[in-house]
């Protein structure tokens, strides 16, 4: 598996060969980055969101630019249309005007799949003798677990899909909601073939045939080489309770067919919308042109695989699917995973409201020059917020929207008050999870931010709670909590006593974690050299240097005394860490900023807390925790 993940370039990652992006049409020449390099073996699949319906538009290097099928119909290929008139190494480029990919005034998504051993591979093959048996080579390296068929050349030839869970005499069809049908259509698979049965179209003579071929839980991705980054597989959905899913990663795409009867395709990704419960995911219809529609709570996802819930949507029986793990890149700075941006400030009225130049998993906002609330949102939660100086459940805003590449927020408002400290989920910094409480003490959940996690705060999105806070300063049997000034307290409820580990962490039977039917959602963070430090410091009363392992200072600064009462206050290097007053604001209330105490001082390496500090952040012999981000 050489080509995969063990390569002398280093380990591959799903973020290498798989990419969703949203972007607006413009009606004229442009090129569309995506991140993925098409100028190696790959696949694109454009579809408009809205407000038009469109045709799903396919495109591959195999076929060449300029040629387009469409999942939702049988017609041959498009052909010298200027869809797509070249594929770059980080995306493509195009002078379409008629709407399948830049239409002026309508929304895009494309997914973008480079070929990779493990992942997906391409073949394309001319016909021989639609009544005979013929063997195909591939080089996907593994069983496949899908293959997607079309012939290019013929109209009227409608769309084979192999899936493993149907086994060799039956397909499924995109351009067709129909249930599996028999056939001979397939007459073998293996790591290195793939076998034509005796369908004529797929080996008509003379007839062009293109296939799209994906791996099924093959694991040779990521840093060690051991993770699979795509899995297909089959869940029979009855009606009694949500069905889950367990894959073993969180996914950021998935695609389902009900296998037995007749029904549309869906298809969801992180990007539009598919996140926890109440996020109002967000889906397309391989089989239709429509726009995108919403899809409540039948699909939501969870930490290490999805859910379809039959309560809602009533049995489906047994349902398809193809399912690709979130991104998991490591970050090599800061920068591509924190980020303080100002509402308006960046091309002013333009959206998105706040931009990050990354795509955003959470956020912290606050309007800091008036008494406020102060905001929290994240993409699991959809358009949802909670706020951090309140124990209310989470309610909706319509602008809080997270489909953009670089930022977040749905406002064309300016008021540069208005501050956002934004993050992205990144192995060994930050995972937010989202998860269902059920009462019972030493309740594990997974998570995936690949170490242990050093602290951790919880809220529970569906019920008025408040944010208890773990930190290893002060171990599993003791909590503090965001929403308060409070001293740190005793109580085994939180924590059940158990340290989190680098897969899993472990919550009490107590409301504010693990309530009987309440939803959840947990902030991880932890140590990242040279990008993020969670630690700890006793007040001295005079200057101490907080060495963070950073090169050029902390951007952003948490702390929170745990002795005795004391705030949640946050710096950061945009409104000034400078020698001498601090603005500051405190997460736990919603008082406007403060501007006339000397919090902390630069430092190279993190932070000087300063000897003028207020008892909140040193007084001799005080203890305090911190979250600090280069």
């Amino acid at each position: 598996m050489m080509g995969a993940a063990g390569a002398a370039s280093g380990p591959t990652y799903v973020d290498d060969v798989f990419s969703t992006t949203v972007y607006n049409g413009t009606g004229s020449s442009r090129s569309v980055v995506t991140g993925i390099d098409n100028t190696e073996k790959s696949l694109l699949w454009v579809k408009s969101r809205e407000p038009n319906s469109r045709g799903h538009a396919i495109y591959d290097t195999e076929r060449g630019a300029g040629y387009r099928l469409s999942s939702n119909d049988t017609n041959d290929q498009s052909s010298g249309i200027e869809d797509v008139t070249a594929f770059n190494d980080d995306g493509f480029t195009t002078v379409n005007t008629t709407g399948f990919v830049n239409g002026g005034s309508e929304t895009y998504v494309a997914w973008n799949f480079k070929a990779a051993p493990g992942f997906m591979d391409i073949i394309k093959w001319t016909g021989t003798d639609g009544s005979a048996t013929r063997v195909l080579n591939h080089s996907l390296d593994s069983v496949p677990g899908m293959v997607i068929c079309k012939s290019f050349s013929n109209t009227g030839t409608q769309w084979y899909i192999y899936h493993k869970e149907l086994g060799l005499d039956k397909y499924v069809s995109f351009n067709t909601g129909s249930a599996n049908t028999s056939t001979g259509a397939w007459n073998s698979v293996t790591s290195t073939t793939f076998g034509l049965g005796t369908a004529a179209n797929l080996n008509a003579a003379g007839r062009e045939h293109v296939a799209y071929l994906f791996a099924d839980n093959e694991p040779v991705f990521g840093t060690g080489g051991d993770e699979s980054i795509i899995k297909c597989g089959k869940v029979n959905v009855g009606t009694a309770v949500p069905t889950a899913v367990t894959l073993g990663f969180e996914p950021q795409w998935i695609l389902t067919k009900r296998a037995n009867t007749s029904d549309n395709w869906f298809l969801f990704d992180n990007m539009r919308g598919f996140g926890g419960k109440g996020a109002s995911n967000r889906t397309l219809y391989p089989n239709l042109n429509n726009t995108e529609a919403g899809y409540a709570d039948y699909y939501r996802v969870t930490s290490d695989g999805f859910i379809i819930d039959g309560s809602a949507t009533g049995a489906l029986g047994d349902v398809l699917y193809m399912a690709i793990r979130r991104p998991n890149k490591p970050p090599k700075v800061a920068t591509e995973v924190f980020a303080i941006g100002r509402q308006g400030e960046v091309n002013s009225g333009s959206l998105p409201s706040y931009h990050s130049n990354f795509v955003v998993d959470m956020h912290f906002t606050k309007d800091v020059t008036s008494s406020n609330d102060n905001f929290n949102g994240a993409r699991l939660l959809g358009r949802k917020y909670l706020k951090t100086n309140d124990t209310g459940a989470a309610a909706s805003r319509t602008w809080y929207g997270y489909d953009y590449m670089d930022g977040w927020g749905d406002s064309t408002n300016v008021n540069t008050n208005f501050y956002s400290w934004m993050f992205k989920r990144a192995p060994g910094f930050f995972d937010a999870v989202q998860y269902s409480g059920n009462d019972t003490a030493g309740h594990a959940i997974s998570h995936n931010l690949k170490t242990t996690p050093e602290l951790m705060i919880i809220k529970s999105t569906t019920d008025n709670e408040g944010w208890p806070v773990y930190h290893p300063s002060y171990g599993a049997t003791k909590y503090v909590r965001i929403n308060n000034d409070s001293a740190v307290a005793t109580s085994n409820l939180f924590w059940n006593n158990t340290a989190p580990t680098s897969s899993v962490f472990s919550v009490g039977n107590y409301d504010e974690v693990n309530g009987a039917n309440k939803t959840y959602i947990a902030y991880l963070f932890a140590t990242l050299p040279g990008i993020s430090k969670v630690g700890s410091y006793t007040g001295t009363g005079n200057d101490i240097d907080v060495d963070c392992g950073f090169t050029a200072g902390a951007r952003f600064v948490l702390i929170k005394r745990t002795d005795v009462g004391g705030a949640w206050d946050l710096m950061d290097s945009v409104r000034g860490i400078v020698i001498g007053n601090d603005k500051h604001i405190a997460l736990n209330v919603t008082t406007a900023q403060g501007t006339t105490s000397d919090f902390i001082d630069p430092l190279n390496a993190g932070f000087t807390v300063s000897a003028a500090a207020p008892n909140d952040i040193n007084q001799s012999g005080g203890t305090y925790i911190f979250l600090a981000i280069a």
